[in-house]
């Protein structure tokens, strides 16, 4: 039986502290899942309205072929000069 790919994410928004989850879509093609991968990670990563980001790509079979946990950075404060 050929292994089916399904992306999937986590995502904490920072404002209503709630969660979402979901399987994204379930793919025959290795590489269109991992198109599909990649295009949640642009969807998510680096907005003001989550403040963690899990986003998978894995396999029927239960391997882990792609994961990506993503957190804004802290910004330093600036000093003001005195």
């Amino acid at each position: 039986m050929a292994p089916v790919y399904f992306v999937n994410y986590y995502i904490h928004n920072k404002d209503n502290d709630g969660w979402a989850y979901k399987v994204v879509g379930k793919y025959n093609d290795p590489d269109v899942a991992e198109k599909a991968y990649y295009g949640e990670l642009e969807n998510y990563v680096g907005g003001d309205v989550y403040d963690s980001v899990v986003v998978s790509l894995t396999d029927s079979m239960d391997h882990k072929l792609l994961s990506r946990y993503w957190t804004p950075h802290e910004q330093p404060e600036e000093q003001a000069e005195g």
